[in-house]
């Protein structure tokens, strides 16, 4: 029996699910289609270029024989030629048209130039008490507008400054009208130039697959037809609301899609990953990975071709046929079980079914291999532009505390410190603030797996104060024998918390770190001995952090302030010059 061809565009077909990795993305669709007994030959025309054509697979259920898979360019005559034609040709009539109405203005512009020029050579003779043959001036002017007569200059300077200033105007007007039309003239150029290009030869690639089956009697079998596809990508982006009486926060999590692939993805039940798609059909080679000690740096180090770890291959050609290219054959030929039971393939061994799985649940536990799946179906065109799309709405417990660095500003900054206590791997992205449902600030959060904790910063709060007190200074000297120099600094801040509730503050505050033992830094207040160590006081404790800087930790009950001190001294030999010394 002789094969029969079906053809079908296969943007046409329905979206069977998307997968968008961090620059491409997975593309199934279904395509329904009824066999009568015998060889049949199905085209699928209308790809993208942005797909990948070693990345073409195909499965499917129903009993029928996948026994060709082939993927085809060719070119055609494009079917928008003749549109494109005549719009070229309307393009180049309205380029004419501007190019007249600019050589026009051009050519009354020159016009109005001549009459300035005529005009003040007017005004030259007529103010000048030089006579002489060689005058050019008509013979009307010089008998009315004598330079002996002082009223007919004034008449003349009057008619001669609203004559001026009309040319003056007609000019400007002029050369505004002269720069819109360039302007025009360029964008109809440039349009030209784009249409010209894209009519090319007046021909178009289309990029197709031929899939041939063979069913041994008439039925329906459902083709799934899946393919890498370029030009798309998503990235993170979250909205954090805190909620201060409560102390809860809700992070809004979203993925921002973004695609020009050429095809729109209508009601597409979308999943997003981290993952990187691996094309092939082998895992990737792990070579050995050396280590020594550093010799030379004139020494060329050699590149190893490492594989990150943790990241797993999504391999495309499980349970798939694979197309070959330039027409070539598959290799074998795969019968499909009972209509309708198990999954056909061209090449592979058949999988077993997979497991069920809730909606928008993180697919994998890795934070670097992480997926999602987006609870509802989306629209994503081809526009190459960012569309939003809930990944989930996160309930969480921060532990609110406060930062200020009176030096460097007076404002205090609240700060969440937050368990991740969800099941979803948090990427690092951009993050909206909102603080008791008012918008505060842009912030970051960084990339978290579950149960890790991270700090986010949600901007300034007013709640918390700082007092700083004018720094003190104490000039003296020390030592019986050297009389080095001594300067004994005094600072104080007051932390007032207006809050009803209990509230963290921390308080940091610069220490001078020596870099001669000629010069040496004494702390008396508080004794801060080594790096740290916590020091207890009265509402909570200090320490010495690793930038010789000093941290005030405080609890603060409500309505109530706290004063924190810090004394050291500063001593050098007399006739040295030191630099950095804080000032008054």
């Amino acid at each position: 029996m002789e094969g029969s061809i079906s053809e079908m565009n296969i943007k046409s077909c329905s979206l069977h699910s998307v997968v968008v990795y961090k620059d491409r993305a997975e593309v199934k669709r279904n395509v329904s289609v009824f066999l009568k007994a015998g060889e049949t030959e199905l085209k699928l025309t209308g790809l993208s270029k942005s797909v990948d054509s070693d990345s073409i697979r195909v499965e499917g259920c129903g009993n029928a024989t996948i026994v060709d898979v082939i993927y085809e360019m060719s070119e055609e005559k494009s079917s928008d030629a003749e549109q494109k034609n005549e719009e070229f040709q309307s393009l180049e009539r309205e380029l004419e048209e501007k190019e007249k109405e600019l050589s026009f203005i051009k050519y009354r512009h020159t016009l109005i130039e001549r009459q300035k020029g005529m005009l003040k050579e007017i005004a030259e003779h007529v103010t000048s008490e030089k006579k002489s043959d060689s005058d050019k001036v008509d013979v009307h002017f010089q008998s009315n507008l004598s330079p002996v007569s002082i009223k007919g200059v004034m008449i003349f300077m009057r008619r001669y400054e609203d004559k001026m200033a009309d040319l003056d105007e007609r000019l400007f007007h002029l050369n505004s009208h002269e720069k819109k039309m360039e302007a025009e003239i360029g964008v109809l150029k440039e349009k030209s130039s784009q249409l010209m290009a894209k009519s090319g030869t007046g021909k178009e690639t289309v990029r197709s697959v031929r899939i041939v089956l063979k069913a041994a009697e008439d039925s329906d079998v459902i083709i799934i037809v899946s393919y890498v596809i370029n030009n798309a990508s998503w990235s993170p982006l979250y909205d954090a609301r805190v909620f201060t009486k409560d102390k809860t926060m809700k992070l809004h999590y979203y993925g921002l899609i973004k695609q020009s692939t050429g095809e729109d993805w209508d009601n597409a039940s979308i999943s997003l990953s981290t993952a990187q798609p691996d094309i092939g059909g082998s895992p990737p080679s792990l070579e050995v990975h050396h280590i020594g000690f550093e010799r030379a740096r004139f020494v060329t180090r050699g590149k190893s071709r490492g594989v990150s770890l943790g990241m797993t291959a999504m391999s495309l050609s499980s349970a798939s046929s694979r197309v070959p290219r330039n027409r070539r054959q598959a290799p074998d030929i795969h019968e499909y079980g009972e209509p309708h039971k198990d999954l056909f393939s061209g090449s592979a061994p058949r999988r077993s079914a997979p497991l069920e799985v809730d909606e928008s649940k993180v697919a994998t536990g890795q934070l670097y291999n992480a997926s999602f799946t987006i609870p509802r179906t989306a629209s994503i065109p081809s526009d190459n532009t960012e569309h939003k799309v809930t990944v989930a709405i996160i309930d969480l417990e921060p532990d609110f505390s406060y930062t200020s660095v009176p030096r460097l500003s007076s404002s205090t900054f609240l700060q969440a410190a937050v368990k991740n206590s969800s099941e979803y791997a948090l990427l690092g992205g951009p993050a909206n603030i909102f603080l008791d449902n008012n918008f505060l600030s842009k912030s970051t959060i960084p990339s978290t797996s579950p149960n890790e904790e991270f700090t986010t910063s949600l901007g300034v709060d007013d709640s918390i104060r700082i007092i700083v007190q004018p720094m003190n200074i104490v000039r003296g000297t020390a030592g019986r024998i050297s009389k080095n120099n001594h300067l004994m600094y005094r600072f104080v801040y007051i932390v007032k918390n207006t809050q009803a509730n209990v509230a963290k503050v921390k308080v940091l505050e610069q220490i001078p770190l020596s870099s001669d033992d000629k010069l040496k830094v004494v702390v008396h207040d508080p004794e801060l001995k080594k790096p740290n160590i916590n020091v207890p006081f009265s509402h909570g404790h200090c320490v010495l952090n690793d930038d010789n800087n000093i941290e005030w930790h405080c609890t603060i009950p409500p309505d109530t302030s706290v004063e924190l001190s810090l004394v050291y001294s500063i001593d050098f030999p007399p006739n040295d010059m030191v630099t950095g010394l804080p000032n008054c």
